[in-house]
Parts: structure tokens; C-alpha cells; sequence
């Protein structure tokens, strides 16, 4: 029998964050990194090192991309089109299961994970290499970030590995060993058996995913693991856990049919504990599962080595955040110098918005300033967020210049960039920062902000990435202008190869008329609708004087196409929304078209007449396949008060009604972490930040202060700041949900120290997932009423007492408490290896209160 202590919790964890002044203009960190880092703190974390835990290793990144908490209007996850069941085991398309060990170093989910994605869609051509097992141990040693062998990473830590062409390396090169403590520490003398430069993370959009799952192969997607939501006799899985991910895996199919706890319909998933477990290593995930798809994730170019073997870049860890000037586009320039003669092949950085588009240019030097423009190029609107590599063939020597425009609907922190990043005195990131004198950013372009380790404040490296190579042979590239291309129509390739050339040869895939052709082009080339769904290659051989060299690009034949719309999710009534369509069609049909500036085009501009939910369908068309895509776009009224300079300043006592109706989250809002309705400075996990509202008050002359809420479901968060413009994270004072336990659930500031005369800013927000309508506000110079109840101890400031005995014990445990008022209490009961077998909320009236528990 187990002995166990009985504690009652009240952790108060400051959070510290290490940056400055840049921190004005890039993403607030995640919630749920922060929660992680608290639970870590006061040691409660469910870590893979405790006896009989599964091994699981994900930790949340830095900062959560927002496609992480929509919901899209296309969820069917029994879409047209798609069969009721899927099975990449069926079609010779999945590797080996494999086990990530146990003990202190088991944490390395992650690496199986997204490796497991690599080859699952690159099986043939890596089998070809002699490289269908792919190292797990190289990416977990020598990813960049500051976390060791075993101590956990997220789909950053793949996506810097790879697109820094550290891997991968063969698994017979670098084996898996988490026990040999020797072998933890990155061997880079191996090269990469091939360069992975692009990943995709796709967000909350089950339909998108099976088609990649079915065209192509696994994907990789995170859990919020625990034994209880196992079920082991039909090893089903369900979790709605308000706590982050903490487990990665990879899904290889679906099933329609499959009964699980959450209902009907599952997907198929492929786990990294050995075969011993589960169903041979595999295992079945209900759809509804809280956390799976947030994102799906996978990488979808392979390139040979001999491609480039020049990279020339600023970062050298990798993504941490995102920086912007409080709109959805921003620019980076960059300065680079080639040594000798290159060929930049592709240029490389982080889209972070489905539909974003990037405008890039690349200069000479002239008189030590930007010369003259060698290359212009503008994308086509990305199908999700993800590292993106495009076309730039030109040749460069000496100084050069690299100019990015990232426009990103709906998001205001546009450009990728890494930092110093540290967590309660733990370092997440420590990149070394270049110095200053190659990289600026600038919110219209002509204007520029150096950053860099000489610039106080500013010390970042902007994360893009020049593919180059060093060649006197001429250089074989050309475009395509569809990735999918519908069965009975066309698709075209275009010629932008360098040097001396003599001979062109094409291969457009067997089944494409034509299917071979001579000369530069362009070379138009049909799909006949016969052909069935498949993948083509095209390929194009150049030689001249000065040697040979060629290009592949693969492309897929459909039969109904993918559709997206990039748009942002709201905008306030005198805003106008861009509505782009996202696929590889010939004509577009927008409905409806009323407040459209056209109805036809692929790019639409939408001017609201009025407030609420406006929902618009595409329609693309492209030879005899169609497919459609609907989204709705909130237009908002918002409240006076919407933004922390106009809050409203309000009185001691009751004041109101006040609204948040309408309201907006305005760029780089401050929050809470969302993670617990009853610690310290949190709010429930219920979506957080939704439509906030801002109001101040002075410190009352008594130094104390309480805030009361009533009338709807909120949520307070209260910040000490100079100043509304820079109202930031780390000014979190207090933060409360829930505080009354009977509907409507108001929140409210129990007493909070105040400094007399100063400014505290009071963030209320409509909890439960955005609770919209009308509340009073009193506010106090001292305690709320002896008559209120109360959910927290930690939130009062009264004598109160506690004994459990007897402790430690077996069987029956008597908990006595006192305090002189009503409130509820948490218990919470922790076994001597500090796991958690017991948490619930008591309520009590005023005076003492007792309890008996029972642990056989």
C-alpha cells in the first residue's frame, strides 16, 4: 500500500520574461508553455521519469500561432469524397514502430514523431538512399534549442533542424541510445542523407488533413496524454484535458466507424512505445479530442544534397516568435556577402497565416547602400502556416540584399525571428545574436529599425534562410503554375534557368500530353480527365559549355480540388476585409456577392454594411473539378473602451452598466494563462482572450483594492503599467474566473496591495468562451464583504489554519480547516513521489471545517 501526504495547494509562481524592448512588438508567450513552466516549478508535473508513466516529451513552443484556437466552418470530418476508412499500413506507406525509451531521457516524442512523418511520405525515395530509418537520436541532440536529450521539444525544434540542414542523418549513422548519457550531445560529421526545407502545419481542419494523410502519407499531431483517458481493451483514446499537449504521434489513417469514448469515429495513430503496446504500437484517437490537429504537421519537400551547399542566414536556433507593427503585414531587410560567385536557388523563412502572401526582392550593392534589383518575386497565398522555400534563381557575388514584405491576414506580428527567451530562470532559447549592421525591419518599408546584439533592446536575428550554390555549370530551374492539377485541364512550366545553355530536355510524368518537349518554353502541358489521381514528376535537363544540370518538381493529378480562404476572422465595422481564394483553379465563384468588390476574381475585397456573422462560399473551378470553401467573417461594433488607452476610469463603489459587446482583441493583448479556474493569476481554459474591455483605477489612499464584478460571465485580469501603450505580460498583478461558483460564474479581486496614486489597468473579458452582454463594476478601497464567497485561499488575505492527521498515513486521512468566512476550498493530495491522486474543491461555511478521506 502506498502512503501518501495531503497538501493544500495555494503555488504563487512569478513569471519572468527576458526581453526588452522589442518585446513591444511580438507575440505574447503561450499559456500553456507558462503553465508548464509553473507546473514544473512546484513539481507536478506528470513527467515520463515517474515509475509506470508512459514516456511522452512535447512542451509547448514559445508562442501559439492563433489558427491554434479557431474553429474552422469547414469541419466535416465525414467530407465528400473521402472513403470511411484509411489505412497507410494498407499501402506499404508507413515505417517500423519504435520505442523512445523511458527513465530521465525518454522524453523524445517529438523526434519519432515528425520523423516518423518523413518516412512515412518520403519511403520510396529515402528506401532508395538506403535511408528508410531516419535518426531520431541526431534531430534530439543537435535541433538548437535549449533543451537537452530527452527533456522534451515541439514542431519547432524539426522544422530548425531541418531547414538548417543539420539532417536527416541515418539511423545506423547515430542510433538511438537515451540510456548511454555519453552520446548526448549533437555528432555533426555526418551530412544529410537528403534536405528537407519546408514543413506545413495544418490547423483544426480534419478534411484538409485526410487528404494529406491519403495523397501523401503521416502526419504528426500532439495529445494531451494520460492513462485514464486509455481505454487499453479497445485502445481507444479521449481526452477534453484543459492542461497543453504533452505527447506527440502520428496519424496514418482514419476510421468512420470505430466507437470510442467520445462517440463515433476515430482516427488512426501511430505511437513511438514499441510494439508491445497497444495494438502492436498503434492505437485509435476519437475526433473530438481536445487537443489533436492544433497542428497537424509535415514536410513536403525532399532535395537531393548536391541541390545546393551553401546556406547563408542570421539565426542559428531557429523560430521563437513573431514581430510586427500592430498590422498584418511588415517588411525585413537583410544583408548578405557570397565569397566567391553563387547561384541563390531558393530563399526560406516561416509563413505563420493561412493566406499569407510575401513579396520578396534581392539587390546588388552599389556605394556601400542597396543597388540595383536582381530578382522580384511575389507568392501565391500559402495553403497553411509553415517554413516555405520559393524559387530565386540568380547569381550573386560579393554584398547583396534581401528584401521580404510578409503580409499575414488577421495576424500582426508578420516576421519570424529569434530571441534570448527565458522562463522562471530557465532558458527556452539563447540563439547568439548577430551584430548589428545586416538586419532591419521596418513597418512601411522606409523607415528601418536596426536590430541586432549592438542595439540595446533589439537584440533579434530575423529567421530567412538563402539556398545557394557554388557552380560554373549552369543552373536548371524552372516554375509551375499549379501544385494540383484537375484531371481534363492544364497546367504550364516556365524556363528560369542561368548560364550558357544549349539543350533543353522536358519529362512531364507518363500520361501528360505531351509528355516530353525540347527548347525553353513555356510549355503548356494537359491533363487528360482519364487519368486517375496520382503524383507526376516533371523534369527538366539543361546542358551547355560549361556542364549539365537539372530540376524535378512533382505534381498531383486530382479529381476534386483543395480549397481554402485566407481572410482574417474579424474586422470592425468600417474595415475592409481581403477574401483570398487559396487553390489551383482557372475561374472562381464567390457568394454572395453583395459588399464584394467582384464575384469572379481570386482575390475579393469585403465592405461590411453592418455588424454580425457574414458567411461567403467560393466555388473554384479548374477542367471538370470543382471544389468549394466556406468561412464567416465577424464584423464588430466595438464598445468605446475596446483598447487599454481608452479605458474607461471608474469611481470607488458601483458603476455601470458597462458592455462588452462588439468588443475586439486588440495586437499583442496582454492575458493570462488560461489553465486553471482556481490558481493564482489564471483564467479557466475556455478560449481565452475573446472581447475584452478596458478600464483604470487610481490606488486608493488605503492601499488596497477590490474589484467586483456582476450581471454576465467574466473574467479580470489586473496590470501595473506607466503607460497603456506597453501594457505587457509580466505587468500581471491579478487575474481571477470564476470567483462566484453559481451562475452566471462573475469574477471578481478578492483585496489586492496597491500602491497609493498609482495606475492599475482592469482587463475584463467575457469567459466562457466569449460571453457577450452587460456588467457592473464596484470597486473597493478594501476587502469584498465578509458575505461573499470566495474560490481561492491564495486570492485572501486572512488568518486561516489547516491540519491533516494523521500524515503521512494509509486508509483515512481527517482534514480540518478554519477561516471566519464561507468560501471554497481546494484539497489536493500529492503522494510522497509527488503525484497527484486527489484534487477537489469543498465548500464550507464560516468557522472550522472537517473532512474524511479515503486511500486504500
Amino acid at each position: 500500500m502506498q502512503k501518501y501526504s495531503l497538501l493544500i495547494l495555494c503555488y504563487v509562481v512569478q513569471v519572468h520574461y527576458a526581453f526588452a524592448q522589442i518585446s513591444k512588438h511580438v507575440m505574447p508567450v503561450n499559456p500553456d508553455l507558462i503553465q508548464y513552466y509553473q507546473q514544473k516549478k512546484v513539481k507536478l508535473l506528470k513527467a515520463a521519469t515517474q515509475p509506470g508513466q508512459q514516456p511522452t516529451g512535447y512542451i509547448p513552443p514559445y508562442v501559439q500561432l492563433p489558427e491554434y484556437y479557431e474553429t474552422p466552418a469547414e469541419s466535416k470530418l465525414y467530407a465528400v469524397g473521402l472513403p470511411d476508412r484509411f489505412d497507410l499500413r494498407e499501402k506499404g506507406k508507413v515505417s517500423p514502430v519504435k520505442s523512445q525509451g523511458q527513465g530521465n531521457f525518454g522524453g523524445n516524442c517529438w523526434a519519432f514523431s515528425s520523423t516518423g512523418s518523413v518516412e512515412s511520405w518520403w519511403i520510396d525515395p529515402l528506401n532508395a538512399l538506403g535511408a528508410g530509418d531516419l535518426s531520431e537520436h541526431h534531430m534530439a541532440t543537435c535541433h538548437g534549442y535549449e533543451w537537452g536529450f530527452g527533456e522534451g521539444g515541439n514542431e519547432y525544434f524539426p522544422m530548425a533542424y531541418y531547414t538548417q540542414l543539420k539532417g536527416p542523418v541515418k539511423e545506423s549513422q547515430v542510433p538511438y541510445n537515451p540510456n548511454d548519457t555519453s552520446t548526448h550531445h549533437c555528432i555533426n560529421t555526418y551530412k544529410p542523407v537528403a534536405y528537407i526545407i519546408e514543413t506545413r502545419w495544418i490547423y483544426n481542419n480534419p478534411t484538409l488533413t485526410k487528404k494529406m494523410i491519403m495523397q501523401y502519407g503521416a502526419v504528426s499531431t500532439n495529445i494531451h496524454w494520460d492513462d485514464a483517458y486509455f481505454q487499453s481493451s479497445t485502445n481507444t483514446f479521449y481526452s477534453n484535458d484543459r492542461n497543453g499537449p504533452n505527447h506527440a504521434i502520428d496519424l496514418i489513417g482514419w476510421d468512420d466507424n470505430i466507437v470510442t469514448q467520445h462517440g463515433k469515429g476515430a482516427w488512426i495513430a501511430k505511437n513511438s512505445w514499441s510494439t508491445s503496446w497497444g495494438d502492436k504500437g498503434y492505437f485509435y484517437i476519437a475526433y473530438g479530442d481536445h487537443h489533436i490537429l492544433k497542428p497537424a504537421s509535415f514536410y513536403p519537400t525532399l532535395l537531393p544534397t548536391d541541390v545546393f551547399d551553401t546556406l547563408m542566414s542570421k539565426d542559428n536556433v531557429g523560430v521563437v516568435s513573431f514581430f510586427g507593427y500592430s498590422k498584418d503585414y511588415a517588411y525585413a531587410l537583410l544583408k548578405f556577402n557570397a565569397l566567391s560567385e553563387k547561384y541563390i536557388k531558393k530563399i526560406g523563412t516561416f509563413i505563420p497565416r493561412t493566406g499569407s502572401i510575401i513579396e520578396l526582392s534581392i539587390y546588388n550593392q552599389k556605394n556601400d547602400t542597396i543597388g540595383d534589383l536582381l530578382l522580384h518575386y511575389i507568392s501565391e497565398p500559402a495553403m497553411c502556416p509553415g517554413f516555405y522555400a520559393y524559387n530565386m534563381p540568380v547569381k550573386v557575388n560579393g554584398t547583396f540584399y534581401v528584401l521580404a514584405r510578409y503580409y499575414t491576414p488577421g495576424l500582426t506580428r508578420p516576421i519570424p525571428i529569434e530571441m534570448q527567451a527565458e522562463i522562471l530562470g530557465e532558458m527556452y532559447a539563447d540563439p547568439i545574436i548577430q551584430p548589428t549592421g545586416s538586419q532591419w525591419v521596418s513597418k512601411d518599408g522606409n523607415e528601418w529599425q536596426p536590430i541586432g546584439k549592438d542595439t540595446k533592446d533589439w537584440e533579434a536575428n530575423i529567421v530567412l534562410h538563402v539556398y545557394a550554390a557554388s557552380t560554373s555549370s549552369p543552373v536548371a530551374f524552372f516554375d509551375a503554375s499549379k501544385k494540383e492539377v484537375c484531371a481534363g485541364s492544364t497546367i504550364t512550366f516556365t524556363n528560369r534557368s542561368l548560364g550558357n545553355i544549349s539543350t533543353y530536355e522536358w519529362k512531364f510524368g507518363n500520361g501528360a500530353v505531351p509528355s516530353t518537349a525540347t527548347g525553353p518554353g513555356p510549355h503548356t502541358v494537359s491533363i487528360p480527365s482519364t487519368l486517375e489521381e496520382q503524383q507526376l514528376t516533371a523534369q527538366l535537363k539543361i546542358s551547355g559549355p560549361d556542364g549539365v544540370d537539372s530540376f524535378m518538381y512533382n505534381y498531383r493529378v486530382v479529381k476534386n480540388l483543395t480549397v481554402l480562404i485566407g481572410a482574417p476572422d474579424y474586422i470592425k465595422i468600417r474595415d475592409t476585409a481581403k477574401l483570398t481564394a487559396i487553390a489551383d483553379a482557372d475561374s472562381y465563384l464567390w457568394y454572395p456577392s453583395s459588399n464584394l468588390s467582384d464575384s469572379t476574381s481570386k482575390t475579393v475585397y469585403f465592405r461590411p454594411q453592418h455588424t454580425g456573422l457574414h458567411k461567403f462560399t467560393v466555388t473554384a473551378s479548374s477542367g471538370s473539378c470543382k471544389g468549394t470553401y466556406t468561412i464567416n467573417v465577424n464584423v464588430k461594433q466595438p464598445p468605446i473602451n475596446d483598447d487599454a488607452c481608452n479605458a474607461i476610469l471608474l469611481p470607488l463603489g458601483k458603476s455601470g452598466p458597462y458592455t462588452n459587446v462588439g468588443a475586439t482583441v486588440e495586437p499583442n493583448e496582454p492575458m493570462p494563462a488560461d489553465t486553471s479556474c482556481y490558481d493564482e493569476k489564471t483564467w479557466c481554459n475556455e478560449g481565452g482572450l475573446q472581447n475584452s474591455v478596458w478600464f483604470k483605477v487610481i490606488g486608493p489612499a488605503t492601499g488596497k483594492l477590490s474589484i467586483d464584478t456582476k450581471g454576465m460571465d467574466t473574467q479580470i485580469a489586473v496590470y501595473k503599467s506607466d503607460t497603456c501603450t506597453n501594457i505587457k505580460n509580466s505587468d500581471l498583478v491579478a487575474a481571477n474566473d470564476d470567483y462566484y461558483l453559481t451562475e452566471p460564474y462573475e469574477a471578481a479581486i478578492y483585496e489586492l496591495d496597491v500602491v497609493p496614486g498609482k495606475t492599475y489597468w482592469i482587463q475584463i473579458d467575457g469567459s466562457g468562451g466569449g460571453v457577450e452582454g452587460e456588467f457592473y463594476i464596484t470597486i473597493g478601497d478594501g476587502p469584498l464583504g465578509e458575505s461573499q464567497k470566495y474560490t481561492s485561499i491564495a486570492a485572501r488575505k486572512i488568518d486561516a489554519q489547516a491540519q491533516l492527521f494523521p500524515n503521512p498515513n494509509e486508509g483515512n486521512f481527517t482534514v480540518w480547516y478554519t477561516s471566519p468566512s464561507p468560501e471554497n476550498i481546494k484539497i489536493t493530495l500529492l503522494s510522497v513521489e509527488g503525484k497527484v491522486i486527489y484534487s477537489k474543491i469543498h465548500t464550507k461555511s464560516a468557522g472550522d471545517y472537517s473532512t474524511t478521506l479515503n486511500f486504500p
